[in-house]
């Protein structure tokens, strides 16, 4: 068997990308009794976190899996049926990403399975609905939030940048999208080589990145990321005070995604909380600069437990 794998699984009607190091979802679980599940940020496109994730594997040698987000990755449409994203947006929104990861849990992941927990940017969001869940938290280790975008999203430098700037041209972006998308294969893939180059992007993350220019998942993706900066307000602290006791949090030194005050102010206001601000210059988006740094800081605090 292949150590990685990957394919599609149907969440609420809308399939969804899984990749998995170790063991498919469809495996039984012999003696590997622990999981590492991986709840991404957005865009939560699996194939940004698939160095990252080998990184873990590599070290931990337990099974790795990662789910996307629904409709953040498009699979070849002669082999599932895709809903129209403007017909059902209930579909793809933040609360239905959520129960979706509730959804795939109890359906693929056998009930004797313990789950080690890392979520980055808003998948420590849905981490923490999903630590509501009794079934769920009983099985659950430790849980790990990467950069995590827990409260007042809107007031970062770049939630003010998505409200302000990009909000007004979302229809020239999906435009711009598209004609990208009828470009020769090749100059696609040259473009965004030449962009990673600039942007100093690990280029082997070019495939993915050629995938992820389509209207369908940019939609599904800008959608996403404006209903988050609608509900992630206030701070969850009766949540994080709830669980406390299974939560590591790591925050960069400088995150655009995160208030400048947030990492210091719940260090204070919550310090029973094991809190880390890191101080290695790991960016908010890891996966398309410091995937293997990032994994190798993952796997030494998994090594622990």
């Amino acid at each position: 068997m292949s150590k990685k794998r990957a394919g599609y699984v149907y969440l609420n009607d809308v399939p969804t990308r899984i990749v998995t190091w170790g063991k498919w979802v469809d495996e039984a679980f012999a003696e590997d009794k622990e999981l590492i599940l991986c709840i991404p940020g957005n865009p939560g496109v699996t194939a940004f976190y698939e160095v990252f994730m080998q990184t873990v594997y590599d070290k931990v040698k337990i099974p790795v899996w990662i789910i996307g987000h629904s409709g953040h990755e498009k699979p070849n449409p002669e082999d599932f049926s895709i809903p129209d994203p403007t017909k059902h947006t209930y579909k793809f929104n933040l609360q239905s990403q959520i129960n979706n990861k509730v959804l795939f849990i109890e359906k693929y992941i056998p009930k004797e399975v313990r789950i080690h927990m890392l979520g980055h940017s808003v998948g420590s969001y849905t981490i923490l609905h999903l630590l509501e869940h009794a079934s769920i938290k009983q099985r659950i280790i430790k849980n790990y939030f990467l950069f995590p975008t827990i409260e007042h999203l809107s007031d970062s430098v770049n939630g003010r940048i998505m409200t302000r700037l990009v909000k007004p041209i979302v229809p020239l972006i999906i435009f711009l999208t598209w004609i990208f998308t009828t470009l020769p294969g090749l100059l696609q893939r040259i473009l965004v080589y030449i962009f990673c180059k600039v942007a100093s992007v690990e280029t082997f993350q070019v495939d993915a990145i050629v995938k992820f220019v389509d209207p369908y998942v940019i939609a599904n993706v800008l959608s996403l990321a404006y209903d988050q900066l609608r509900i992630i307000k206030e701070r969850p602290s009766d949540k994080l005070e709830k669980h406390l006791d299974g939560i590591k949090v790591y925050y960069g030194k400088i995150d655009n995604w995160v208030p400048t005050l947030v990492p210091i102010s719940i260090k204070n206001d919550i310090p029973q909380l094991d809190v880390e601000i890191g101080e290695r210059g790991i960016w908010h988006s890891f996966v398309l600069y410091q995937s293997k740094e990032m994994g190798e800081i993952v796997a030494d605090w998994l090594s622990t437990h």
